[in-house]
């Protein structure tokens, strides 16, 4: 369940982190993202090149100077192998401050609203720019839900696998499959450029392109674990609080309580709060893998396609899993000592822990605890049930955390959790 869901959180929330949110993706328009030679510039750099005695002068928009600008004026190359300090464009997305320790999606803090909004509101607000309106959330609720149903070709594409398939792959192909059915959205098949210049048509795209990877993640689920997969009959409510949009993800998998047959409501509004701080995590290398594939004009589904695969690596969507694994490995806090010293001696990795951006805790994190200490998901860790195991090891995660802090090793380099150490349990916990 956990590594499913994982997968539906990387898919659905902006970052589309077992898929980086496609929502990120989509709202990166073209409008979004300016050359730095087209705003005004707010200082000037001046080079002198010492083979030649030749000086350059080069203008700063926003700290940054335009590469280009070198090949313009002195015909050199800027080479920064892995593009550790290259910003590609401008976004008024999000906005990620490594030092103080805080997200903001368009200007709003991630912290907030996970506490005030619901996934689509977010989604809608990552995508527009705005926090929507009533009639506004209900219409793209309503869109959400009518794109969703599969065809026939994606039903058959799931089924076709072995049960035992990685979830990545089913993915993958069934994004393929539901592609395949309609070419009006497929720019080489209709030979020509149909998204740059028809905002319209974009717009209704965006909720197929959200809702066949919501589908398709339940699908794979289903087949995964033998489940017979339905698709909800009844549309959004309009007075409806709670996330449809995640309540009919969970419905298609059967995630149900027992006597009502439908999604705990408890369920809803965890899986809903931890999507919203997976959202969007500005240009990770699954948006930069979308966004590169699709400044060739290629389809939404088949960019989500190329940043699903970039988002399954072990150093990126990934590292959820390998941190739960690494915690299995250790077993028992007892363990934790020694893990610490592999670690500081280089002798393992420790996934889940440090960060490129954060050199304070990732704000992400203390949610993602309090969200475990509710006793809706407590509980189910402290040994009831299938979930038995859980609680041990989120206090083997935890341990980790406390000897980490102490360490001089991880203090000194300013390494702390980040939220892919403690997010598998609450996917454990459900």
């Amino acid at each position: 369940m956990a590594a499913v869901l994982h997968h539906v959180m990387n898919l659905l929330s902006a970052n589309f982190k077992t898929i980086p949110s496609l929502l990120p993706f989509l709202s990166l328009a073209p409008s979004s993202i300016q050359a730095a030679s087209s705003l005004n510039p707010n200082g000037y750099l001046t080079v002198r090149d010492s083979r030649t005695g030749r000086s350059y002068t080069l203008p700063i928009i926003n700290s940054a100077i335009e590469a280009m600008q070198f090949m313009y004026q002195s015909g050199l190359k800027v080479m920064d192998l892995g593009l550790q300090n290259t910003a590609v464009g401008e976004s008024s997305i999000t906005k990620i401050d490594g030092i103080r320790g805080s997200i903001h999606y368009r200007s709003h803090s991630i912290l907030d609203l996970a506490e005030t909004q619901c996934f689509e509101s977010v989604a809608f607000l990552l995508i527009w720019g705005h926090l929507s309106s009533a009639v506004e959330l209900q219409k793209f609720r309503l869109a959400l839900f009518e794109a969703g149903r599969p065809e026939q070709v994606v039903i058959d594409c799931i089924a076709s696998f072995p049960r035992s398939a990685p979830t990545q792959t089913l993915i993958l192909a069934g994004l393929a499959a539901w592609a395949s059915v309609d070419h009006s959205a497929l720019p080489s098949e209709m030979g020509r450029d149909i998204y740059s210049n028809d905002i319209r048509f974009i717009d209704a795209k965006i909720p197929r392109s959200i809702s066949a990877l919501g589908t398709i993640v339940a699908m794979s689920y289903c087949h995964t674990n033998s489940i017979p997969f339905t698709y909800p009959t009844s549309s959004p409510s309009a007075t409806s609080t709670a996330s449809p949009f995640v309540t009919n993800i969970l419905t298609m998998m059967n995630y149900v309580d027992p006597i009502t047959q439908r999604p705990r409501a408890e369920d809803v509004a965890t899986l809903s709060k931890l999507w919203i701080l997976y959202a969007d995590h500005a240009l990770t290398p699954s948006t930069s893998s979308f966004l590169l594939t699709a400044s060739t004009l290629a389809d939404p589904l088949t960019s989500a396609s190329c940043a699903i695969a970039t988002a399954y690596g072990p150093l990126h969507g990934g590292a959820i899993d390998m941190a739960y694994k690494t915690i299995r490995e250790v077993g028992s806090v007892d363990n934790v000592t020694t893990l610490i010293g592999e670690v500081v001696r280089k002798e393992k990795r420790l996934p889940g822990y440090g960060h490129r951006v954060y050199r304070v805790p990732d704000p992400r994190v203390g949610i993602i605890k309090e969200m475990l200490a509710q006793p809706s998901l407590s509980k189910r860790l402290d040994g009831q049930g299938r979930e038995r195991e859980g609680d041990g090891f989120l206090k083997v995660a935890l341990e980790i955390d406390a000897q980490a802090q102490q360490h001089p090793y991880f203090v000194k380099r300013r390494l702390h959790a980040n939220a892919d150490l403690f997010g598998a349990f609450v996917y454990t916990a459900m």
